[in-house]
């Protein structure tokens, strides 16, 4: 139960709080022709009741192909234009003087304008804050218990905090390319000999590629060979005629960056989708599971959610998820 009283005190209202879950509202997403949301799938609060809190109910899918085209912009500006959904940057000072200043494009100063109502910028719209007395009241007591200093809705960017992002946006050596690294060398024989030197310095595939689902691979390899020395680790001499040894390593001359999940990970019921770097089930093999058995993914088909031991004499039959008699 709560009790709400008016500013004169004279009139008194019972209201019955049914749930205090947020109310979820659908919503289709839409966007307009600049790419900004134009409606979004949003809760609204008991607390806050005029303001409406956005929320993305639903993951976005990966893209091997979307993926790749981000990690190939180089260009701070070209990123934002590119990927810039909301009309939330135009609140950013320092990105209007980065995109309207005198090293800006006529591109980028058409797109800021046009995106953000006009070349200097205007903040995006607010909802209405009216509020209850009840809620200004809490909300006061909530700012007066807050501790340290106050902080800004957006955090800005220097203009030499902008110079340092893009640096690292143009940094080659962060992306996927062959890097010299240590690698070990293989010892067919570790329990008899030592090998020195046991480790070389060679090319080898390495950096990031802006998602978890992709990983930094080879395309095209070169054997180097390498020759080291053999040593006996129980006289701690050179191994006999077998002191000089031949040592193959693989050096990476390409590289790019492919999914980490491959065709070849994927079972004999599965099918392999290689933009989104997963394997799935044909839509023709699902069907409603019987009692006591659940969907498996790898495997395509319905199992037994419980395996449970069987007692002596007795054995598992995963048809009918149940131990019978041998």
């Amino acid at each position: 139960m709560r009790e709400f009283r008016d500013i004169s005190g004279w009139l008194t209202v019972v209201v019955v709080v049914v749930s205090s879950a947020p109310r979820v509202l659908a919503v289709s997403k839409l966007y307009d022709n600049d790419g900004f949301s134009i409606s979004r799938q949003y809760s609204t609060n008991d607390v806050y009741p005029n303001e409406n809190v956005y929320s993305d109910l639903e993951p976005p899918k990966f893209s091997k192909a979307a993926a790749l085209n981000m990690s190939q912009v180089t260009d701070l500006t070209e990123l934002i234009m590119a990927y810039a959904k909301d009309k939330t940057i135009c609140e950013y000072q320092s990105l209007r003087d980065l995109f309207m200043g005198q090293e800006a494009s006529k591109k980028a100063n058409m797109w800021w304008g046009r995106r953000c109502n006009g070349r200097r910028g205007k903040p995006v719209n607010q909802l209405p804050t009216t509020r209850t007395e009840s809620t200004l009241i809490r909300y006061r007591r909530k700012s007066s218990d807050r501790a340290g200093p106050k902080r800004k809705r957006n955090s800005d960017m220097s203009p030499s905090d902008q110079k340092k992002l893009q640096a690292l946006l143009k940094d080659k050596k962060v992306q996927c390319n062959p890097k010299k690294v240590v690698v070990e060398l293989t010892n067919s024989d570790p329990h008899a000999v030592t090998l020195r030197p046991s480790c070389v310095y060679i090319k080898q595939c390495g950096g990031c590629c802006d998602s978890h689902h992709l990983e930094c691979r080879p395309i095209q390899t070169k054997n180097k060979r390498f020759k080291v020395l053999a040593i006996d680790k129980r006289t701690t001499a050179l191994a006999g005629p077998q002191a000089f040894r031949t040592v193959i390593v693989q050096e990476h001359k390409k590289c790019r960056c492919e999914c980490k999940v491959r065709a070849e990970h994927c079972t004999g019921s599965q099918m392999y989708n290689g933009d989104a770097c997963s394997c799935y089930c044909s839509p023709e093999t699902r069907g409603n599971c019987p009692s006591g058995q659940v969907w498996d993914e790898k495997q395509c088909g319905c199992v037994c959610s419980d395996v449970s031991d069987c007692t002596t004499g007795r054995f598992f039959d995963h048809a009918t998820c149940r131990c019978l008699r041998n």
